[in-house]
């Protein structure tokens, strides 16, 4: 069965709606400040997120980090902006990607009634069924950078296989606590920041000077649909979900295998199951963190995959990398691009570590229709997503 996009609803430093993320995009307008917990790092924050402007009550309020928050008030946009009835919503899955709530760590959590609820993984996906009334196949994934982009596979296969019509599909996250930071620093994934560069200079994935990446946060769900009952209610269709896959390396709990094994046969699946031809491809959204070993590693795959060179994009140089939620958000975002003719720059890519790929330094106006999407994540969790744009 063919499964299209019918709703999105995004939570994200560029803005929370197509015109929005559009304008920011053409006028080069990102909010890469420096760490008010750490002046040595870039953060990439939401700017004027208020909960109540989504959600005027909500009896568990108190349990929600700002990192669930986003995800609720982003399912929510979705369900509006597919128009779904509550008897569509009652029967719908709903597939949900997480990260720990690390500010959880520092409260004392112990003095809490239902304590508990702020750190169990699976409070974003009953909070999102609570509100809205969603009731049908579920899965709680917390498979780090993958996450989102792997529960919106999980939905597209629930329905591609005939067991739903509906899917509710993505994630939210954030870790610009203090916790969160200080976890990443002591990795030693993140970019410090350069006092010579303004803050929203400094982020270039893919490029030789670039030493890590800019923790962003944010969050983003799809309405996923069977075709014949989008068609049947007269949804608006924007795009058409062809392929997923996902599959694990194995071999180091932080660093991606650079032969890139295992991320390739990942990415080979997903053009497989679309019934796509690698040249087939016109863009790739990256995962693009900007850490040396995830470049070279993608670097390595797309040279090997995609003979054809298409565009290369990071959109994680726009918003900084959201972790659990990036996937989810990057398609939100390349979406709303795509439908508008508009190939998104790496910004201030200047010297990529590999000249022979087919990065976009500039923003470009074509018409695109065929893009694939591609999330690794700490400890080898690989996933890859094929859609094709409706307009």
């Amino acid at each position: 069965m063919r499964v299209v996009i019918t709703g999105i609803g995004l939570i994200s430093s560029l803005g929370n709606s197509e015109q929005e993320v559009v304008r920011s995009i053409l006028t080069d307008k990102v909010n890469f400040l420096c760490s008010e917990i750490d002046p040595e790092l870039v953060v990439c924050p939401v700017q004027d997120f208020y909960f109540k402007e989504y959600i005027e009550s909500y009896k568990y309020f108190r349990y929600l980090p700002k990192s669930w928050q986003y995800g609720i008030c982003a399912a929510k946009l979705a369900i509006i902006s597919a128009g779904l009835s509550d008897e569509d919503l009652k029967n719908s899955g709903l597939f949900v990607g997480v990260g720990p709530n690390m500010e959880a760590i520092n409260e004392n959590i112990g003095d809490k009634a239902l304590g508990l609820v702020s750190v169990l993984p699976n409070t974003l996906c009953f909070c999102i069924s609570h509100l809205f009334g969603i009731h049908g196949e579920n899965l709680t994934i917390q498979n780090a950078c993958a996450s989102s982009l792997q529960a919106i596979g999980e939905g597209f296969y629930r329905i591609n296989q005939g067991l739903i019509k509906v899917a509710l599909c993505g994630g939210s996250d954030s870790r610009l606590g203090k916790i969160g930071l200080k976890l990443y620093k002591n990795a030693r994934v993140l970019q410090r920041l350069d006092k010579n560069i303004e803050p929203d200079k400094t982020y270039a994935p893919f490029d030789k000077k670039n030493q890590g990446f800019v923790p962003g946060e944010g969050g983003a769900f799809l309405v996923l649909e069977e075709m014949g009952h989008a068609k049947k209610r007269g949804a608006k269709i924007l795009g058409e979900v062809v392929g997923y896959s996902s599959s694990l390396d194995g071999l180091n709990p932080t660093a991606p295998d650079k032969k890139a094994i295992w991320a390739k046969k990942c990415v080979k699946r997903a053009l497989e199951l679309a019934h796509l031809h690698n040249s087939d491809i016109e863009a790739i959204f990256a995962h693009g963190t900007g850490t040396p070993l995830n470049d070279l590693m993608e670097i390595n795959l797309i040279k090997q995959l995609f003979p054809n060179n298409p565009f290369v994009c990071s959109l994680k140089s726009w918003i900084g990398h959201l972790a659990a939620s990036c996937g989810a958000a990057e398609i939100a975002l390349g979406i709303f691009c795509l439908r508008n003719t508009i190939v998104p720059k790496i910004r201030n890519l200047k010297d990529p570590r590999d000249k022979g790929l087919n990065f976009v330094f500039e923003n470009l106006s074509e018409k695109l229709n065929i893009a694939i999407f591609e999330s690794f994540g700490f400890g080898g969790q690989n996933a890859a997503i094929t859609l094709k744009i409706m307009r």
